[in-house]
């Protein structure tokens, strides 16, 4: 059987991508997923459904390799279930920013401009502080109101107003720059995964095909067209199109396991070449961060407290066009390390760059699909974006001892209060972590760009009827979360593609 077209991965971008494709009843689409599926909502695991918590039970088991600055590795969560990593994210729920799209726009993409976009988020998101229902296909969007806060976030909000920073109503207002509740998919504590945004009503079309548990090995490439793939089992699938939505570290493992990469890399697993685009697994960008952790007297809220209800964007210098650093309070919780604590209860605070310059890459390990690729995240390869996150945590202690913030904190733990202002940076480089928010790897640019794979609409430059739409191919670091923003390109891409008749 040949279908129309086979979407590669079932995360946020392929969740859409399929549904919107299987709308045409014409048209047979097949969804492939290397994770389970679970089809109806009362068969999803508890912990995937919880949208209070972070869980690991559905993991690829991702690593970064050694970083440059101290060597250190640490694990990439990324969900591998249908739903993707929006099934075991934190829910924080950002639009990418104007700025971000005049980059895009200046990278000749003009069709990805903001006044493009912003009626896409519009389409693709429900309010529920304004709209009590979530209707099918669309995201709900819900802060939590600050009489529902616990007493640390409440009590981190005043200290950002008595610092000097705005309250903002809405993080997703164009403009906004300051603290404010956190907008989050997830209502009543329920995570809203894309599978149960967007599958729960296409999955009974007769032209959808969910198959799970495929992990994808290859794109059959023939004359220089895509016409199918290849499992990791030797069965092959024909189609007339192949989009690929594995995300920024899957789809270009695919491509360059099909030949289709860097030449000498290629050359070096032993991969035959098919094209030489050397983007491909090049520009990963993504999101690092560091937290300050604060012992602090214990809270009994009234209900399970949601970790991120609060956050403060900021500038981190005047030469900065936008915000650049996201801070997150967690709520208080009880502490990991009791040993020797002085209460038992600790307060996380996070500083995450949003606008990194440093990059990375996506390469292969072997040809062998069953290998996960080597992931260099290339955080804090250039010095800026370390200076930058230690600004961040240097914002945090000024907002610990803010009243009321500071009457609530015992003392800080991490970095330390023995740990100087001038050392932080010292510091960021010993306690890396990320955001989780890789893009670039097969990214778009304009013809003549060597760095890009696809063209303005998502397609693959060097094969015909071969797509990329997912994270990957994001140009430019959104100073944002990245649910958003992949839902916004994956329905602004199949529009482009398949235009209503």
């Amino acid at each position: 059987m040949t279908h129309d077209v086979i979407v590669v991965g079932a995360g946020a971008a392929g969740c859409v991508v399929a549904s919107r494709l299987s709308e045409d009843p014409t048209r047979s689409v097949l969804l492939l997923e290397a994770g389970p599926h679970y089809a109806t909502e009362s068969s999803w695991p508890t912990d995937l459904l919880d949208g209070l918590g972070f869980p690991r039970s559905h993991d690829w088991g991702f690593a970064s390799a050694p970083l440059t600055h101290g060597g250190h590795t640490f694990p990439i969560p990324r969900g591998k279930v249908v739903g993707g990593s929006t099934a075991v994210n934190y829910c924080v729920a950002l639009r990418s920013r104007p700025t971000d799209h005049r980059a895009w726009a200046a990278l000749g993409l003009p069709r990805w401009g903001w006044d493009e976009v912003l009626p896409v988020y519009q389409a693709l998101e429900v309010d529920h502080d304004s709209e009590p229902r979530t209707p099918p296909g669309r995201t709900p969007i819900r802060r939590y109101p600050r009489e529902e806060l616990t007493d640390s976030q409440e009590r981190f909000l005043t200290a950002c107003e008595k610092a000097g920073y705005a309250l903002v109503d809405d993080h997703n207002a164009p403009d906004s720059l300051g603290a404010g509740l956190t907008p989050l998919n997830q209502v009543g504590g329920r995570r809203y995964n894309s599978a149960l945004v967007y599958l729960a009503d296409a999955a009974d079309r007769p032209n959808l095909t969910i198959r799970s548990g495929a992990d994808v090995d290859t794109v059959l490439i023939r004359d220089g067209r895509a016409v199918g793939v290849r499992l990791a089992t030797g069965e092959e699938l024909a189609a007339e199109q192949v989009v690929l939505s594995a995300g920024a570290y899957g789809s270009p493992a695919i491509l360059l396991r099909s030949g289709v990469g860097p030449a000498e890399h290629l050359r070096e697993v032993g991969v035959d070449l098919v094209a030489d685009v050397p983007g491909v697994g090049a520009n990963l960008l993504e999101h690092p961060s560091t937290p300050a952790i604060f012992a602090t007297a214990g809270e009994t809220p009234a209900r399970r407290p949601a970790p991120l209800r609060t956050m403060l964007s900021i500038k981190t210098s005047r030469d900065e066009p936008d915000v650049d650093v996201h801070i997150h309070a967690m709520a208080t919780m009880p502490t990991r390390s009791p040993q020797g604590h002085p209460t038992g209860y600790d307060l996380l605070m996070t500083s995450a760059l949003v606008a990194p310059h440093s990059v990375g890459s996506v390469r292969l390990r072997s040809r062998d699909a069953g290998e996960l690729p080597v992931v260099d995240t290339g955080i804090y390869r250039d010095p800026r974006d370390a200076a930058r996150v230690a600004q961040g945590l240097r914002v945090i202690r000024g907002l610990a001892e803010q009243s009321p913030l500071a009457s609530l904190l015992v003392g800080e733990r991490l970095p330390g209060a023995s740990v100087a202002d001038a050392d932080l940076v010292d510091v960021v480089h010993a306690t890396v972590g990320t955001y989780n928010h890789p893009v670039g790897t097969c990214r778009m640019g304009r013809t003549g760009d060597v760095d890009a794979v696809l063209d303005e609409t998502c397609r693959v430059s060097a094969v015909r009827d071969l797509l990329v739409i997912d994270a990957s191919a994001i140009p430019v670091s959104p100073r944002s979360t990245t649910t958003l923003p992949v839902l916004m390109l994956a329905e602004r891409a199949v529009a482009l593609n398949w235009p209503n008749p």
